[in-house]
């Protein structure tokens, strides 16, 4: 995994109360699977994962300048993946799994908000991400030099279904 869930916390929730054990690592790696390799391709993205010291200006973002000189500002692959890892988290985190049950939160302090308002929100965390992965991918267009595994996401040999909360990969 390229993030954990203190940097998902602190990169996407503004309480600092915040339990980062509500974000599970089947989360992160949903994201990673769903939503980032699909996009990189499968050689780029284990390379990455398996050497993250030699990418990191695209992990941690930075400026670069193109090749009409003008410069450009990313948030890199981290901050992108913890959109998506939020976003994978947010159902497990607006209802907890009981043995009675499906239940949600509810204090005498706080009201739920209703199914709309949480698919608005979901909708939104998603929308974040889709940005900082098209921002990911313009810094990569310009440095294909750079990053010669990148298959310009048409990496098909591996599909990922997720059934019930379990990452099921299929080649």
């Amino acid at each position: 995994m390229l993030v954990t869930q203190a940097e998902i916390v602190s990169n996407c929730i503004n309480n600092k109360n915040f339990s980062t054990s509500l974000i599970k690592d089947q989360y992160i790696e949903t994201a990673e699977l769903q939503h980032v390799k699909p996009v990189l391709g499968s050689d780029f993205y284990y390379d990455i994962v398996n050497d993250e010291s030699s990418y990191s200006t695209l992990l941690n973002g930075g400026t670069y300048t193109t090749s009409d000189s003008k410069t450009y500002s990313f948030q890199g692959l981290k901050k992108t993946i913890c959109f998506f890892a939020f976003f994978e988290s947010l159902p497990y985190i607006f209802t907890q799994i009981t043995n009675q049950g499906l239940m949600q939160n509810n204090t005498e302090f706080s009201n739920n908000v209703s199914k709309d308002q949480r698919a608005d929100y979901r909708n939104t965390i998603y929308s974040q991400a889709q940005s900082l992965m098209n921002e990911v991918k313009e810094y990569i267009h310009e440095n294909l030099e750079t990053y010669t595994l990148y298959s310009l996401g048409t990496d098909k040999s591996e599909t990922v279904k997720i059934i019930g909360g379990l990452i099921l990969g299929k080649k």
